[in-house]
């Protein structure tokens, strides 16, 4: 009687543990990194237009998007 309990406990238990998938683990993912920001010119007067140019990366590879907005003022 006792045998025949625990073969059932074993089976079950060994029915577990190869039923169980692995589950990969993921890295967090990293932020994009700016290398440089500039613009040029740097200082404006009313009406003056500036170039803005931003060089980034990011370490996981994924892709980058960019958006732009103006705001007047200081």
């Amino acid at each position: 009687m006792i045998y025949k309990i625990l073969v059932r406990i074993l089976t079950i238990a060994l029915l577990l543990l190869l039923s169980c998938e692995e589950t990969p683990i993921t890295p967090p993912n990293k932020p994009p990194e700016i290398s440089s920001l500039t613009a040029s010119p740097d200082v404006l007067r009313v009406g003056d237009s500036s170039r803005v140019v931003c060089i980034a990366s990011d370490l996981d590879g994924d892709s980058l998007s960019c958006k732009s907005s103006k705001h007047f003022g200081t």
